[in-house]
Parts: C-alpha cells; sequence; structure tokens
C-alpha cells in the first residue's frame, strides 16, 4: 500500500522494509474523504487517494494509470484495473486488480467531470494543466495531504476539536 511508501520515501526510513503497513480507521478515511471535498480538485483527489487505500497502488502506477486500463471497451468504467507492465513495479508486473465500489464511483464522478478529457490513452490522475502527474508528484501529494491534516496516518486522530481532520468530521 500507499501508505508504506509514504513513510519509506518520505522520512528516508530503511529500517522500514518488511514492516506492515499503516493503517487507517474507517473513521480516518471519512475525514480525509470530506477534507478531500475541500481541495481545488476534489474528484481527483478522491480518486488518487482510494487508488491507494482500496486499491492499493503504488505512486508509480497511479500516475501511469490511463483511462484504458480502467474502461471497458465501451467507455465505460469497468470492474477491473488492468496495469501494464510499463504501469507497474518491475518489467513483467502487469496484473489485474478487482475495482472496490467506491474506486468505481470515484472514476465515474471524475469521468464524467472530464468529459472528452477521458480519452483511453489519457491519464486519469490530471495536473492542472491537463497532462498527468509524476510518481513523484503523487508522493509529494501525499505528503501535503498528511501535512495539512497536522499528522502522520496513524496518528491523524488527535483529542483536540481544533485539529484539520476533527473539524472534517465535524462538519
Amino acid at each position: 500500500m500507499f501508505l508504506y511508501e509514504w513513510g519509506d520515501v518520505l522520512h528516508r526510513d530503511t529500517t522500514m522494509q518488511g514492516k506492515e503497513a499503516k493503517m487507517l480507521s474507517p473513521m480516518q478515511e471519512r475525514a480525509i474523504m470530506g477534507y478531500l471535498d475541500t481541495t481545488r480538485y476534489p474528484a481527483r483527489d478522491r480518486v488518487i487517494f482510494l487508488l491507494s487505500i482500496k486499491a492499493g497502488l503504488r505512486a508509480k502506477e497511479m500516475a501511469s494509470l490511463t483511462w484504458a486500463m480502467v474502461t471497458d471497451a465501451e467507455g465505460q468504467v469497468s470492474e477491473t484495473i488492468h496495469l501494464e507492465n510499463r504501469a507497474s513495479k518491475g518489467k513483467t508486473g502487469g496484473r489485474t486488480i478487482p475495482m472496490h465500489p467506491d474506486v468505481h464511483t470515484a472514476l465515474v464522478a471524475l469521468q464524467t467531470g472530464r468529459e472528452d478529457t477521458a480519452g483511453p490513452e489519457r491519464p486519469v490522475i490530471f495536473s492542472e494543466r491537463g497532462g498527468g502527474l509524476s510518481p513523484a508528484t503523487v508522493r509529494l501529494w501525499f505528503h501535503r495531504l498528511y501535512t495539512s491534516l497536522g499528522d502522520v496516518p496513524n496518528e491523524l486522530i488527535s483529542d483536540s476539536d481544533s485539529s484539520p481532520i476533527c473539524k472534517a468530521i465535524d462538519e
């Protein structure tokens, strides 16, 4: 999962290898989703977050994901994610991932909002200028998300009602 990459990449902690990924509680997930509704690109941001926690995609996989990998022959969001070798880890890492209903719903919303820019070879995760994001930019997106919430993933919920995460829950 991306949360493992998040800890490893941002903290440069080489002792993380072999440790279990930090998991978000359902309350933390809801709070983050509420926060993402307030961002500049809420549909895109929800897709990035859900691809990480519900599909287990890595930053490189998210950055390389095209609409052809998540849609069927008619252009409708399919029930699986078909990662090609170029989008996954390693030389023969292509894989098919069952699509979680939340990811499906978020992708349909994103596709509907993007209409003509959701062509088969276009990136699912887009920048402000319309191109795709690099893996480093996806990692930075997660760093900024967790920084804006005030803490690292396993400590997102604090006892303070003034923390951004608690405000998102209360709204």
